[in-house]
């Protein structure tokens, strides 16, 4: 298991969500879904940290600038900065940001700190199984690309 990479995701989102008791204008944080969002760490940590595996093993040492390129798409697809419903008219990039693990964490939280029912919004049952089912599967992907490379 990846444990810097979800160390890292932990550390990272710990100090993302008290940003949001910032926000101007009078808007007011939902504190009571909070406790169900740092709830949300456990699973979507090491998920992030097997699929970082899965990405950064194929490449050789010399071009691990392979690895920023491949995080790129798969966080702008990820739905961390926009809703999963957002692009509306480009219904093939919904498809693609649905089979993004990322998209499920980040509508997850969504789900849980915004008021309920948005607009082709994923179910939260749905959000909250797939960081855990990714797991086992990015993890096997990960640690056979791992043990390749180690015998390289």
């Amino acid at each position: 298991m990846p444990v810097f990479g979800m160390l890292r995701g932990i550390v990272a989102s710990l100090r993302v969500i008290p940003t949001g008791f910032l926000i101007p204008d009078g808007a007011t944080p939902p504190v009571a879904g909070l406790p169900a969002t740092v709830g949300v760490l456990p699973t979507a940590a090491p998920a992030g940290g097997t699929v970082g595996l899965t990405i950064g093993t194929p490449a050789p040492t010399r071009h691990r600038r392979i690895f920023a390129e491949a995080l790129t798409p798969l966080m702008f697809t990820g739905c961390t900065r926009f809703p999963r419903h957002g692009p509306a008219d480009v219904r093939w990039f919904q498809v693609l940001c649905a089979v993004d693990p990322p998209t499920h964490v980040g509508e997850g939280i969504r789900a849980l700190l915004l008021p309920p029912g948005g607009p082709g919004a994923i179910p939260l049952r749905v959000c909250l199984s797939v960081p855990p089912a990714a797991i086992p599967v990015f993890g096997a992907i990960g640690v056979k690309g791992f043990h390749r490379r180690t015998q390289d």
